[in-house]
């Protein structure tokens, strides 16, 4: 795992926020958000298609962890099978925190704290770029429903292009108020689709060992401002 591709990593979650709808390359995390006092574990579902014919479809899973301070902790995979990473997230102090499993390497970056301007709840949201262009977006409230044993809101978000040849994208989201996640999203656009699902969701506070990192893993933190590592 490069360090360049770290510190882009890091710094798009301290600039974007899940909660708002801006597509752009998908990142794991994005349906569970900070919100303290409601400790949880989940597994996320993520599966991928592209818009072009014949295009494949990729599934990924990941592990997503809250404490009741708000910390968050998301386990995937790279897509090589010796190697895993792990994101920590720390909304109190603004620091995140992503671990490379096989180099035993922690880069820690710190951004804006909770409450503050430009603070990011996960990483980056769902959905792929859109192309550019002039693109007009219309909200839609989908009212309610039951996923599982959860009462969810729905909401639809499209946008349309006034370009021609014109093009339209839609993000579609079931939210639940009592555990603060999103429990099912849906974004479709020119260049393919992308549905995400929360399940095996756990009520409870998770192992706090979770959210350090182990003895072992060398620590590099991240200049922001250069993203340059620093010893």
């Amino acid at each position: 795992m490069g360090t360049w591709w770290v510190v882009l990593v890091l710094i798009a979650g301290c600039a974007v926020s899940a909660a708002q709808f801006e597509p752009r390359s998908p990142a794991p995390a994005d349906l569970v958000s900070y919100a303290a006092g409601i400790p949880l574990s989940a597994e996320q579902v993520d599966e991928r298609s592209s818009g072009a014919a014949g295009g494949r479809s990729l599934v990924t899973r990941s592990k997503v962890f809250r404490d009741y301070s708000g910390r968050m902790r998301v386990e995937g995979g790279s897509g090589s099978p010796n190697e895993s990473y792990v994101f920590l997230i720390d909304p109190s102090s603004g620091t995140r925190v992503v671990m490379s499993t096989k180099d035993k390497v922690a880069y820690r970056l710190k951004g804006a704290k909770q409450g503050e301007s430009g603070f990011a709840y996960g990483a980056a949201g769902l959905g792929d770029a859109l192309p550019p262009g002039h693109w007009v977006t219309s909200v839609e409230d989908l009212g309610r429903r039951v996923i599982g044993s959860l009462e969810v809101e729905g909401q639809r978000i499209t946008q349309t292009s006034l370009d021609d040849p014109p093009a339209v994208a839609t993000y579609e989201r079931w939210y639940s108020q009592e555990l603060k996640v999103t429990v099912s999203a849906t974004a479709s656009g020119p260049v393919g689709t992308h549905a995400a699902r929360l399940q095996n969701l756990e009520a409870g506070e998770p192992d706090p060992a979770l959210f350090s990192v182990p003895a072992g893993y060398k620590v590099i933190d991240l200049n922001p401002g250069t993203g340059l590592a620093q010893p």
